[in-house]
C-alpha cells in the first residue's frame, strides 16, 4: 500500500467515523484496518432477503468473501445508495438530462452476457438495474468507489476481436471495430489481453458493458419488462479535492479526477459508433458519467436519510 492509497483510505475512515465512532474494524493495521468487523455497520439500512439473494447469484462473492466490510466497497455504496426499495429518480435533476424521472425497481447484481456461452461462461454484472415500468425505461449501473484511482484500467480478451463470438454477430462487426479504437497498439498482446489506450477509465470493462446492454435489448421485446430507453451510467465516488488533507495529497488526486474525467469524454466519443445498433432495435441508448454526488441528487432521499449518506456527499 503505497502513501496516496493510505491517505485516501484514512480518508474515509475518518469521514465514517465522524458518524460511527464506536464501529469495530477487523484488525488494527495493514488493509483489514479499513474492514468492518460486522457488515452491518457498513450498510445504512439492514438488507432484505430479497436483495441478498441477488448478491448471492452475482459472480463477485461480496457478501461471502466479505468484501463488501470494506469501507471503500463499491457494491456496499450501491446499496447504500439505493436501498431495498424502488428507487425515486427525478431525471430534470440531471447534469445531461439523460435520465427519465419516475419510480424504478433495482436489481443488483444483475447478469447480462456479453459473448456466446460456449465463448464465456462468465456473463458481465452490472452493479444496478433499475427499470421503470410506466416509461418503459431502463438505468444499467456501473458503481466505482476508488477503483478508478487505485487500480489500473482492465485488459481485453482476444474473443471480444471475433464478430462470430458475439451473440448478434452482425453487430458483433461494429463492436470489434470499437473495441480496436480501445486497444493501444504500441503495446503487444499478453496473455491475460490486449491493454487499453486509457490509463485510468476502465474502458474495457464498460465496453463489455456497452456489449451486455445490448444484448439485454434484442431480447428485452421477449420478456415481461421491455424497454424503450435504456442508459448505462458510471457513477464514481469523486471528493472534492478541497476537502483532502494535505495540498500534495490533493494535487496528486486532482490530476487523477481531470486524467478520469478526460479518458470518459474520449471512451464515450469512441463509443458513438454503437448507438445505430441499439436505435435498430428500437432502444434509445446513452452512456453517462455522473459522480456520486449528482447521482444522489436525483434520487428522492428523506433528510435522515442523506445524514447516514454523509460519508458519501463531498
Amino acid at each position: 500500500m503505497d502513501k496516496f492509497e493510505k491517505n485516501m483510505l484514512e480518508f474515509l475512515r475518518d469521514k465514517y467515523l465522524e458518524q460511527k465512532p464506536g464501529a469495530e474494524f477487523q484488525v488494527s493495521d495493514g488493509a483489514r484496518a479499513y474492514y468492518l468487523e460486522d457488515l452491518k455497520d457498513n450498510l445504512i439500512v439492514p438488507m432484505s432477503d430479497a436483495v441478498k439473494a441477488q448478491y448471492g447469484a452475482g459472480s463477485g462473492g461480496e457478501i461471502d468473501s466479505g468484501k463488501m466490510n470494506a469501507l471503500r466497497s463499491s457494491s456496499a455504496m450501491t446499496f447504500n445508495l439505493l436501498g431495498n426499495n424502488p428507487a425515486e429518480i427525478n431525471g430534470a435533476k440531471s447534469k445531461e438530462n439523460c435520465i427519465g424521472s419516475g419510480t424504478y425497481d433495482v436489481e443488483f447484481e444483475k447478469q447480462f452476457y456479453t459473448l456466446k456461452t460456449d465463448v464465456s461462461n462468465r456473463p458481465a454484472n452490472l452493479d444496478a438495474f433499475l427499470y421503470c415500468a410506466d416509461t418503459k425505461e431502463a438505468i444499467a449501473c456501473e458503481m466505482k468507489m476508488m477503483e478508478w484511482l487505485l487500480n489500473a484500467p482492465g485488459k481485453l480478451k482476444e474473443a471480444y476481436l471475433n464478430p462470430d463470438n458475439y451473440i448478434d454477430s452482425k453487430a458483433g462487426i461494429v463492436f470489434v471495430d470499437v473495441a480496436k479504437k480501445l486497444i493501444d497498439s504500441s503495446v503487444e498482446k499478453k496473455e491475460d489481453g490486449y491493454k487499453c489506450i486509457m490509463k485510468r477509465y476502465d474502458a474495457f470493462q464498460m465496453f463489455k458493458h456497452t456489449v451486455a446492454c445490448y444484448n439485454a435489448a434484442i431480447s428485452s421485446a421477449e420478456e415481461k419488462r421491455p424497454f424503450n430507453k435504456l442508459t448505462l451510467v458510471n457513477c464514481v465516488w469523486m471528493p472534492s479535492e478541497d476537502k483532502l488533507p494535505g495540498e500534495k495529497f490533493s494535487e496528486k488526486y486532482n490530476e487523477k479526477k481531470e486524467q478520469e474525467h478526460k479518458e470518459f469524454e474520449q471512451f464515450k466519443e469512441i463509443m458513438e459508433d454503437v448507438k445505430p445498433l441499439f436505435a435498430d432495435v428500437n432502444v434509445d441508448f446513452e452512456i453517462c458519467f455522473y459522480t456520486v454526488d449528482e447521482f444522489l441528487n436525483m434520487l428522492k432521499k428523506n433528510p435522515e436519510e442523506l445524514d447516514a449518506l454523509h460519508r458519501y456527499i463531498l
